[in-house]
């Protein structure tokens, strides 16, 4: 962090940031009172249930021409789920404002991530659905503030799909390059040690050659075929 940016960061009241956001967490019905002590509690898992409400109902994409309407970008996403949330339809007025929006807005995304681990993923999974979480740049347009002019943008945004060639092109091949940049790191890795130490290379090259061994083993066996995937009772 350089010393611009850390000087900027001592001059924010943290308690304020931290009263906004529990002002909009309040605000959404998102705080409990604890009964024996009293204080309020906010409630991440009524946030997060509704995250996954607004993608499930108000973001399934069926096709691409559906996408720039249908996909929700994280500020979209942290206007639905917090209205009267602090930036969420004006620019934040206070630093505190923009710190408290920034926050919620990283929260609710977090709440949206695309992994197949992630809360919205799992959910589908356990409720035996087949909808898949997508992330992709969608057409948008913001207004900016020193010009007032309307400017045309791409920004990330997700959204829940069924149709197979956006699962393809927003799901698996983001993740299929994500793992063919990690084994290039590796790659670059195992190219350094060996340059600098050949007497490595046979250990190198013994676990290069496991590596990839269980990588394909592993990844060929998630693959699940359409014949598999089909209940045992599909013919009937």
């Amino acid at each position: 962090m350089n010393a611009k940016r850390q000087k900027a960061l001592q001059k924010i009241d943290w308690d304020a940031v931290e009263a906004k956001e529990l002002e909009a967490h309040r605000a959404a019905g998102f705080v409990a009172r604890d009964p024996s002590s009293g204080a309020e509690q906010i409630n991440d898992g009524e946030v997060a249930e509704a995250v996954y409400q607004a993608l499930a109902t108000r973001h399934v994409v069926k096709s691409a021409a559906g996408m720039a309407k249908g996909a929700v970008t994280a500020h979209e996403l942290y206007a639905e789920i917090f209205p009267a949330g602090p930036g969420a339809t004006t620019q934040p007025a206070t630093d505190e404002e923009e710190h408290a929006r920034d926050n919620l807005k990283s929260k609710c995304w977090k709440f949206a991530t695309t992994s197949a681990t992630g809360r919205v993923n799992k959910r589908i999974e356990l409720e035996g659905k087949t909808l898949v979480l997508c992330e992709a740049k969608v057409a948008r347009t913001y207004d900016a503030r020193e010009t007032a002019k309307t400017t045309p943008t791409k920004e990330t945004a997700r959204f829940l799909s069924d149709d197979a060639s956006l699962i393809q092109l927003y799901s698996l091949n983001p993740v299929m390059t994500r793992g063919q940049k990690a084994v290039g790191r590796m790659a670059r890795h195992v190219g350094m040690l060996t340059t600098r130490h050949p007497e490595v290379s046979g250990a190198a090259t013994r676990q290069v050659t496991n590596f990839v061994k269980l990588s394909s083993a592993t990844l060929t066996a998630a693959i699940v075929t359409k014949t598999e995937s089909e209940p045992a009772d599909a013919e009937a």
